[in-house]
């Protein structure tokens, strides 16, 4: 009778057992292939890392079990390990110092600098887009300082060089200033003033930079050409104008027009570039991944950085959101290719009346593709730049943004 207990209690011991194992293996959130440890190598990312144990990199801030006893638990360094264990019966991933590895904070001795922590991405990919753009709005695109000419005339300057700047005014002697290229100006289009459908009316562009917006055309054509900007910009959602660093310069003198000379710069400057004040607050480096609000809409790709034809895994793009929007560094984004409209050729042939009749019900939407995912690592207030993380299609202008919690 005892023997006979105690294979019940060792059968429910070892079906319990089996249970957890199998719920275990089968956790949603774990890769199939993922590892028990791995050592932190140099040249990994959090996203590398979170990679190798998750299905989806943006979920580990869920399961990351912060271990008090280690000094800067939230940073991670080359030789560190990282295990997955299961805590409550749910799946962690902990952090273990390597040996020699422990980071104290005391400003007198560091075992390892802060600096060397590995970084959320690759910050070769976006180092320039940290600090080298600016999305500013129109308003302030024209209040800016622009070069009206150059040392003797020249089309375009070079280091050493004065340069002659209008609207110098607030400024001191011996100031440092950045030079800005206009580049983009975004926008999208909330409606069609004329009436036409030509595709999706919330698709944003990105149109060449004109300093000058101003009517001046009078009378006959001009009126009617005036009237299609004015009725172009009702029914248009400016997002911001953007600029890209170019160089630096010294001033030499206020005024109106004021001079500069050129300090640094990376291309030519040349007439009609920017000056500003350079920007004080330095941008996070780091990032925590987390998905993007579900309730995210009209979020779409309004650019891609050096485009080829469609961006691929570390391109950066810029999409029509930002903070005005809800929008912050760290978030990820799912990236879906807009599906087409198509005929449906089998069952309406080109001959047949229904076309005629009901020229819609021959057209079939076909679904959104999904492409990739992207993660928000700068952001303005209404445009910022990600970062492909995923890319199984490229990813193109006008592509769908939407939160990775709504993939299917």
């Amino acid at each position: 009778m005892q023997l006979s207990a105690m294979f019940k209690k060792l059968l429910a011991v070892c079906l319990l057992t089996l249970s957890c194992t199998y719920v275990l293996a089968d956790d949603p959130l774990l890769d199939a292939d993922h590892p028990d440890h791995y050592v932190v190598q140099k040249g990994d990312t959090l996203w590398d890392i979170a990679d190798r144990f998750l299905k989806s990199p943006w979920l580990w801030p869920e399961i990351w079990q912060v271990n008090p006893q280690i000094a800067n638990p939230h940073r991670i360094y080359p030789g560190d390990v990282i295990s997955l264990e299961y805590i409550g019966g749910k799946p962690r991933l902990v952090l273990n110092r390597g040996k020699g590895r422990e980071v104290k904070l005391s400003p007198r001795a560091r075992a390892e600098p802060v600096d060397n922590a590995i970084p959320t991405i690759p910050l070769s990919a976006v180092d320039q887009f940290l600090t080298r753009p600016r999305i500013v709005s129109e308003e302030e695109a024209r209040r800016m300082p622009y070069i009206v000419d150059v040392e003797e005339g020249r089309l375009m300057a070079k280091v050493g060089r004065s340069v002659y700047v209008m609207g110098l005014e607030d400024v001191q002697p011996g100031e440092n200033l950045v030079v800005l290229r206009p580049g983009h100006v975004y926008r999208e289009v909330t409606d069609d003033c004329w009436g036409f459908d030509e595709g999706d009316p919330r698709t944003p562009t990105a149109d060449p930079f004109v300093l000058n917006r101003h009517k001046t055309l009078e009378g006959g054509i001009a009126a009617v050409w005036n009237d299609v900007l004015e009725c172009h910009n009702m029914h248009t959602r400016w997002l911001g104008h953007e600029l890209m660093e170019i160089g630096r310069v010294q001033v030499k003198q206020a005024g109106n027009p004021g001079v500069v000379v050129l300090q640094q710069v990376e291309v030519e400057v040349h007439k009609g570039d920017l000056l500003a004040r350079p920007e004080k607050s330095p941008w996070p480096l780091t990032f925590a991944p987390h998905a993007a609000d579900p309730a995210l809409h009209g979020a779409r790709v309004l650019s891609i950085a050096n485009d080829l034809g469609g961006g691929g895994k570390y391109q950066v793009f810029a999409l029509n959101k930002g903070r005005a929007d809800g929008v912050e560094p760290g978030q990820v984004m799912a990236i879906f290719r807009p599906g087409r409209v198509v005929e449906d050729e089998v069952r309406y042939t080109s001959n047949d009346v229904r076309r005629l009749i009901n020229p819609g019900k021959s057209k079939v939407q076909i679904p959104d593709e999904y492409a990739g995912e992207g993660m928000v690592f700068r952001t303005f207030d209404h445009v910022s730049y990600a970062l492909v993380m995923k890319a199984i299609r490229p990813v193109r202008v006008g592509d769908k943004l939407t939160s990775p919690k709504n993939i299917k």
